[in-house]
Formats: structure tokens, C-alpha cells, sequence
């Protein structure tokens, strides 16, 4: 405002429809199963039936789709609650494609692991003084962590020697 109490900013293009228009674009199941046909190398063919990951939506791409920046899409967010409701869902469905994707081996562990730190709501504080890690070691040890579950197989089974974890742990 100025002076005189006038409106001197841009006017909001705000849509209500843009809530619903946010949630659409992030409901999207975190695979997609493709089936091509396939010809072997005796010229028979065969369906070959791959599950690959979605393309990640983004934020960024969801501004690009609507033509604003998103300085304004966090400004809607802050001024009208539905769309701050729908941001809270387009945030769960990335974790969920993360989450489904990255445990799968989809994608790579690095990537999945970084996205999931700077996702609002699965931000992970690190504290290097308390727990003395910095920050390039916790990273690695999310990605590891993330490809070794990766490479599980259901019926793979983890026995812990309850003598050989009590000697390491006198051994300290």
C-alpha cells in the first residue's frame, strides 16, 4: 500500500481452482508399468512388461505449468489456506514417491536420500556437536542406508548374535 492507502502491487491472479489444479498434478502413483512387444533375436515376439519410476513432480514444475514463479506459489500458500492444504498434499505424495521409488531401487540412493532431507516435512536436523557427524557423512550414510534396504529381498533375514553384539559393545 501506499500512502494514501491505495493497492500499488500487482494484482493476484489467485485462482481457487488452482488448489484442485495442484492437487491433480502431484496424484500420481509412484510407478508405472509399461508393456512394449519385443522381437527375440529368432524373430519371435514377446510383450516385455517393465515397472518404471513416475517422472518427480516438482514444485518447480507445477509453477512452470501455471506461469508463475515460485516466489508466488509460496506467497498463495501463506494468503489462502486451501492451497496451503494442497501443498501439505502435494508434500506427502513426493515422500510417498520417494519413499516407494528409492526402497525399491527406482532411484538412485544418493538422490532419494537428498530429496527426502529438503522435503518440509521429512527435513532432518543435523547436529554436528551433539552427535558429532558432519554433514557429508550423514548424507553417505542415508545413501547407503537407502541402497542396502534397496537391495533386500522380502525373505532376506538380518540374526543378530546376541553374545557377539554384548562383547562389542564391553569391547568399547
Amino acid at each position: 500500500m501506499d500512502k494514501n492507502g491505495q493497492n500499488r502491487g500487482r494484482p493476484t491472479i489467485y485462482k481457487s481452482e488452482y488448489a484442485d489444479q495442484l492437487r491433480e498434478y502431484f496424484n500420481v502413483e509412484p510407478n508405472q508399468i509399461i508393456t512394449t512387444t519385443q522381437v527375440s533375436n529368432k524373430g519371435n515376439e514377446y510383450e516385455k512388461t517393465e515397472i518404471l519410476p513416475v517422472n518427480f513432480p516438482t514444485i518447480e514444475g507445477f509453477c512452470a505449468k501455471i506461469g508463475i514463479s515460485k516466489q508466488c506459489f509460496y506467497e498463495w500458500i501463506e494468503r489462502h489456506e486451501e492451497f496451503g492444504d494442497a501443498c501439505s498434499y502435494a508434500h506427502c505424495k513426493q515422500a510417498e514417491i520417494l519413499q516407494v521409488n528409492g526402497l525399491n531401487g527406482k532411484y538412485n540412493a544418493r538422490f532419494a536420500g537428498l530429496a527426502a532431507m529438503n522435503l518440509d516435512s521429512m527435513k532432518w536436523k543435523i547436529s554436528s556437536q551433539s552427535e558429532n557427524v558432519t554433514e557429508s557423512k550423514f548424507l553417505q550414510l542415508i545413501a547407503d542406508s537407502v541402497k542396502q534396504i534397496s537391495n533386500m529381498q522380502p525373505a532376506n533375514v538380518i540374526e543378530i548374535n546376541p553374545d557377539a553384539a554384548q562383547k562389542v559393545i564391553e569391547d568399547k
